[in-house]
């Protein structure tokens, strides 16, 4: 699993910030490698994404993109080639009514099946 998060402060201090939430959680032995891409850039998560995918020799119908925002995760996965998947929220900016072909899903825990 890689974790590519959209960040508004810079480099090392936003790697710093995702490896603590990383092992706030947890998950550390379950995350390969984390990315973080500048959260002004709209498009950063796609390039990382299609980075990854080349870097690890990964086809992208094989990969998937989870994500609660669908500008900055499900478009990004979606632009890189990949699976995407939408987790529903309230919090994040996304289209009204959503494209009837968005893969979605209530709860994070619907991925594990």
């Amino acid at each position: 699993m890689f974790i590519v998060s959209a960040h508004p402060t810079p480099g090392k201090s936003a790697l710093n910030e995702l490896k603590s939430k990383i092992v706030n959680l947890g998950i550390e032995d379950y995350v390969e490698k984390f990315y973080c891409s500048d959260g002004g850039d709209k498009n950063g998560k796609t390039h990382i994404l299609q980075d990854i995918m080349d870097d690890y020799d990964i086809k992208p119908n094989n990969a998937y993109m989870v994500g609660d925002s669908y500008y900055y995760d499900y478009e990004a996965g979606k632009n890189a080639g990949l699976n995407s998947i939408f987790i529903k929220n309230d919090y994040c900016k996304q289209p009204s009514p959503l494209p009837k072909d968005v893969r979605l899903v209530e709860s994070i825990t619907e991925l594990v099946v």
